[in-house]
This record gives structure tokens, sequence and C-alpha cells, in this order.
């Protein structure tokens, strides 16, 4: 929890920052707001953002306006994956200016002003598929059902090809749980260099149909098998898979 006191009469179309402050992994984060100048200066905008991390970070944000008893007035949240090395994400007309200034002698004594920023980590679910070079060849449809056993999340990873290509899909196992998630598919070479990679966010439901989220033509078929392409290691092909619920 990091809250800023500023004062109100500095807050322009042009975004200041408070001060760097860190969480309990020594993440560096700072807050950033301005009155938003697209709409005649009626809302409030509000953004957090890592300056200089070195890993990405999937977390659950809330921006609260807190009053002279520092007791959230108003508040409302995001969810993001925030990059390394720079990414920011907030809220755009978080909260109208007009309802700041109805509530003046709560909200600005001294004509300052408290935000509170509540950073929530998200675990993350990191599986390595390895496919068969022979099952590739032979373009053989395979699934594997696997468990998150910190969340008791189950999923069906399941490989096809279309036409020379790779397609690799993913499917909720939960039989009356709606998840939405965010999904990294990822090959490595020998060297851990990244050959490719897919980001996508979704709701996952019971009903979904099988192959419908995730990457039809995720790599050629003869690159993956080929030497240099780099990523057979003793007949096998890393496939990984990262999940982050959200």
């Amino acid at each position: 929890m990091y809250t800023w006191s500023l004062d109100e009469k500095k807050i322009t179309n042009t975004y200041i920052s408070s001060e760097p402050f860190y969480d309990y992994n020594k993440n560096k984060w700072q807050l950033l707001i301005r009155y938003n100048e697209y709409d005649t200066f009626e809302h409030m905008d509000v953004y957090l953002e890592t300056p200089d991390n070195t890993e990405s970070i999937c977390a659950r944000v809330v921006f609260s306006i807190l009053d002279i008893n520092k007791e959230s007035i108003f508040s409302d949240k995001i969810s993001h994956y925030f990059a390394s090395n720079g990414d920011r994400d907030g809220l755009t007309k978080f909260i109208m200016k007009d309802f700041l200034y109805s509530m003046r002698e709560r909200i600005f004594p001294n004509d300052t002003i408290l935000i509170q920023c509540d950073i929530f980590f998200m675990p993350t679910f990191r599986h390595t598929w390895y496919l068969e070079e022979k099952d590739i060849k032979n373009e053989d449809t395979k699934t594997v059902v696997i468990c998150d056993e910190d969340t008791n999340n189950k999923w069906a990873l399941t490989s096809k090809y279309f036409n020379g290509h790779l397609g690799i899909f993913l499917n909720s196992e939960n039989e009356d749980i709606t998840v939405t998630a965010r999904v990294t598919f990822s090959i490595l070479d020998v060297d851990k260099n990244i050959k490719n990679i897919k980001i996508f966010d979704h709701t996952f439901a019971p009903e979904d149909e099988v192959l419908r989220w995730g990457v039809l033509k995720f790599v050629e078929k003869q690159l993956l098998i080929s030497d240099d392409y780099k990523v057979l290691q003793k007949g096998k092909i890393p496939v990984n898979c990262q999940i982050i619920v959200y």
C-alpha cells in the first residue's frame, strides 16, 4: 500500500509523478496523475508505472481517493501485466473533477489530496509440455491435462496441425467455474532464446468449444524439426505455457 499526498493545485493537464516507492519484493513503482485535457479537464486520470523493473509482473491494482480520516470514498481497479523495463497502466477518467470539488471539505484539507494505491500480485502457473518429434512428423493431435495445485484450476493443452503449422490451444477443465487469465505460449531454443511467443487474454467458461482459444498457426512444422531452429532436444520440443489468473 502506498499513499500519495499532494497539493491539488499542482494537478494540471500534464502528468506529475509521485516519488518512487517499493513493494515487499523490492519492485519499483510510481504513480502518475493529471486532469484529462481531452474532455476539458472534467476528469482525473491516474496511472501506475514500473520505471525499470527487471521482471514482468502481473498485478491487480486498486486506486482510491481518501478523505481526511484516511478512509476510501471512491476507488476503482485494474488488472495488468506490467512488462519489464518500463510499463504503465491505469484509468483514464478515473473520477470526475466535479465530484472531487463537491466533497472539498472531506477530500481537500489544506488543499491536499490523498491517493492510495494497493498492489496485489497474481500467482503464475508454469508448465512445460514436451512434444515428441515423431508426433510432430506424423501430425498427431495430442492433449494433456494439467493442474495448478495452488489454485486447483485444471487445464487441457492440445496440439494440432493446420496446413503445415503447429497450433497450440488451451481449454479450462473446471466444470462450474469461469476463469479469466492471461496465457503465454513460448518455445525456447537450446540456448534459452525465445523463438516463438504468443500472449492472449481470455475468460474461459465451461461451455467453451475445444480448440477455440489458442494459436492456430503458432510455428511452421518444418522449422520445429530443422537443425537450424535449434529447438529439438533429445527428440522432444519443449512448449512453455504460462497462465496468470486474475
